[in-house]
Parts: C-alpha cells; sequence; structure tokens
C-alpha cells in the first residue's frame, strides 16, 4: 500500500489485524463490501503466500461485492495455489465470459494441485451470456468440489444439458454428492438429461430440483432413472407441476428404491387422491413428522431406513380427505399397506403369564420367609377344615374355631377395652 501510495478497504484491513492473533482456521469475510483492486490483491497474496501462518483461510466469502474482471483475476491467481480454503461464495455477482474463464481455470488447476475446496456457491449469479455459463460449468465438470449451489441462477434445460454430460462422465466430477438446481427455468427436456445423468451417475447422495418447470414427461422420466440409481439418498422435486402418472411413478419409486432416505413432493399440483396416497404412506411407517424447512410447505417421505442409518423428516401438507377414493396408484401399494395393523404375537401373552407366575411364586417365597402361613391348600375356602380340635386332615392347619353369641348374662365377661393413654398413663416428664 505504501509503494502504491493507496489505503485498503478498512474491512480487509480489519480482518488482517485480527488474523495474526487468530487461533484456529479462519473465515474472510466479505459480504455486501465495495471490494476494490487493492483489497483483491492482498486477498490474492493471502491466498498464494507459502508463508502461511497456523491458521489459514478455510471460507472466502465474496457475496454482492461487485466483482469484476480484474478483481477475479487476482482472486484466482491466489486460489491456483491454495491449499487451505474449503469454501468460496460467489453469490449475488455478475459473471461475465473473462470471469468466468479465469474461475473454471483457477477450479481446474486448484484441484491438480491438491487444494482443499470442497463447497462453491452460486447462488443469485447473474450470466452476462450462456457462453460464459457455459465455460463455467465446464470448469466446474474438471475441478473436486463435492457440494455445488446454483440456486436462481437461470440455468435452463441447454445449460442442464452441459452439467449432465459431466455427472454422466465417469472421470468427472467424482467427488461431487450435493447438487443444488432450485428455483431455476428447467422444463420436461433438461430433466430427462438430468435423468440419464442419474442413472450412469454413482457418486451423487443428494439433488434438488424444486421450484422448476418439470411436467409430467420429466417427472415420470425423473422417477424411471431412480428405479436405476442405486446412490441416491435424498432427493427434492416439490414446487413442479407434475401430475396423476408422475406422481404414481415416484408412489412405485419410494417404495421399490431402498436407498432412497427422503423424497421431498410438496407444493406441487396433486388433487386430494394422490395426498391421500402419499399420507398413507406416511400412516404405515414410509416416514417420520417434523417440520420441513423449505418454503411452500414441504411435505417429505423418507423409506424405511437400513440398519444403523439415519433417516429424514416430513411434514404432511394437509390430513386426506375422509370421502377421498384411492385410484390406481392406491391399488398399485402392496398388500401390508392395506392390511390393518397385525396381532399381537403369541410371545407377548406366553411374556405375561410367565410374568404373573413369578410373581405369585415371589409373594409365596415372603410369606414362607415370614413364617406366617403355609402353602395354601387346593380346593375352594369352604373345604378347609374349621374344627379347633386335634388333628387336621390332609396335613392343613386347622382354623380356629368361632365364638359363638350368648344370650344369657352368665357368661364369661367381655375381654377388657384397653383405655385411652391419656387415662391411665402418668404424663410426660417436664424436660427441664
Amino acid at each position: 500500500c505504501a509503494k502504491i501510495k493507496a489505503e485498503a478497504s478498512p474491512a480487509i484491513l480489519k480482518f488482517l489485524a485480527q488474523w495474526r492473533f487468530a487461533s484456529e482456521p479462519v473465515t474472510l469475510d466479505m459480504c455486501g463490501q465495495n471490494l476494490d483492486v487493492l483489497s483483491a490483491g492482498i486477498i490474492s497474496r493471502c491466498l498464494s503466500d507459502p508463508c502461511q501462518p497456523s491458521n489459514p483461510i478455510a471460507q472466502l466469502v465474496l457475496s454482492k461485492c461487485n466483482l469484476n474482471d480484474m478483481k477475479v483475476n487476482d482472486v484466482s491467481v491466489g486460489l491456483v495455489s491454495n491449499r487451505t480454503v474449503v469454501l468460496l461464495d460467489l453469490s449475488r455477482n455478475t459473471i461475465t465470459g473473462n470471469m468466468a474463464k479465469a474461475l473454471a481455470r483457477a477450479l481446474e488447476q486448484n484441484h491438480k494441485n491438491g487444494g482443499a475446496l470442497k463447497t462453491l456457491k452460486l447462488d443469485d449469479c447473474e450470466f452476462k451470456d450462456k457462453a460464459a455459463a457455459e465455460v463455467l460449468l465446464a470448469g466446474i465438470c474438471k475441478s473436486g468440489i463435492s457440494a455445488l449451489s446454483l440456486q436462481r441462477c437461470a440455468i435452463d434445460d441447454h445449460l442442464l444439458e452441459v452439467l449432465s454430460k459431466g455427472l454422466a462422465s465417469g472421470d468427472q466430477m467424482k467427488s461431487l454428492c450435493s447438487l443444488d438446481l432450485s428455483f431455476n427455468s428447467i422444463h420436461d427436456q433438461g430433466a430427462k438429461a438430468l435423468a440419464e445423468a442419474i442413472k450412469r451417475n454413482h457418486f451423487l447422495t443428494e439433488l434438488v430440483v424444486a421450484w422448476n418447470e418439470i411436467g409430467e414427461e420429466g417427472g415420470a422420466t425423473l422417477a424411471g432413472a431412480l428405479e436405476a440409481n442405486r446412490k441416491l439418498q435424498s432427493f427434492d422435486f416439490q414446487g413442479n407441476p407434475i401430475g396423476e402418472k408422475a406422481t404414481a411413478a415416484f408412489t412405485r419409486i419410494a417404495q421399490v428404491n431402498t436407498c432412497l432416505r427422503s423424497l421431498s413432493y410438496g407444493a406441487n399440483k396433486l388433487n386430494r387422491q394422490h395426498m391421500s396416497v402419499m399420507h398413507l404412506l406416511n400412516r404405515y411407517g414410509f416416514a417420520t413428522s417434523n417440520e420441513a424447512k423449505t418454503p411452500g410447505g414441504a411435505v417429505v417421505a423418507k423409506a424405511p431406513p437400513a440398519p444403523g442409518a439415519r433417516g429424514s423428516t416430513i411434514l404432511p401438507a394437509a390430513a386426506p380427505h375422509k370421502h377421498a377414493k384411492p385410484d390406481a396408484a392406491v391399488q398399485a401399494l402392496p398388500p401390508a399397506v392395506h392390511a390393518r395393523a397385525p396381532p399381537p404375537a403369541k410371545g407377548s401373552v406366553k411374556l405375561a403369564s410367565q410374568a404373573a407366575i413369578a410373581k405369585a411364586i415371589l409373594t409365596r417365597e415372603r410369606k414362607k420367609s415370614r413364617g406366617s402361613v403355609d402353602a395354601p391348600p387346593p380346593g375352594p375356602p369352604w373345604s378347609r377344615e374349621r374344627s379347633g380340635s386335634g388333628g387336621s386332615s390332609g396335613g392343613r392347619t386347622p382354623l380356629p374355631p368361632r365364638r359363638k353369641k350368648s344370650n344369657s348374662s352368665t357368661g364369661p365377661p367381655p375381654p377388657p377395652t384397653r383405655r385411652h393413654a391419656a387415662q391411665s398413663d402418668p404424663p410426660p416428664p417436664i424436660p427441664s
């Protein structure tokens, strides 16, 4: 700064002052700052400096920073040789052709040089032309990121086909596990290209295509791709105008695909019959209930998880109508879903009787230890011997004779009654 006689922005100077005393990897957050050329050069120097401190930069946030070609070029130079940045956020910026080329080259070289970049966020980015988007997506396909977010980026069917080629290729995008394409302009043609990529891809575990324009044909094609894919665990297609055919296909896939843990279908154009199908699956243990954090009242259903696996949550949108009649999708459900709850197993009854027997034996042993009574004789209680004289039949303990009531006054005197303690006992001594 002294050499070129310029002053950096206060945000970058504040970060440099705090960076010296940090004890762990830090986050360089420049969100909303009007990043100038000098600050971009300082960031590039911090990223590419071989003598980095013990607390490297782990996350670089440059969202809404009014980036241009020169600024992005400086930051890209630092990313080429950097091995510590894990997250790069470039959301809410305008990306031109030169910026896309510089970013694509930096992502590719970072992966070849053993970089640690795993998450790339490009939400709400505006591409100047389709050529810039194609160049950037081609560079992303050659990078080693594991999570890519492209929300509200105006991704259409043509751009999705470019991305789908990288997903379908066995040599590219092997580490990509999460892909978010929500709030874009994807139609049936793009959904078909994505379905072909899902069939061949064996690394993607989470896919979000919510709030697009995927219709009947695209939804049915995606459902067929889920049947062939055994790696995808979470699929979100809420907010798409799918119809009866696609809904029936997803209902069938939810029961066939055992790897699928989360299936989100809320805010779609479903009638009462299809909603009753989904709630029927939820009722018979297909999912658990919890709040969804996606807009539109998401309804998520999950297949029964494997032993030791964790599932996800659902929020029913509305209860099925009591007069709703099942359609072909309901009739296609397995007989276990139509059947009522099974009766309790016989083992539970046996366990209850064994517990009662054990309790009776324990009570009998306690009575024996106290010496109160012997074992009760078999038969009704009135069959016992009530005679107070000598022996008893059957080894049973005789009961004491009953006292006969006498009307004459010559009988024995009644037993003395116990008087109150206050009448006979002396008063207690008064303590000194």
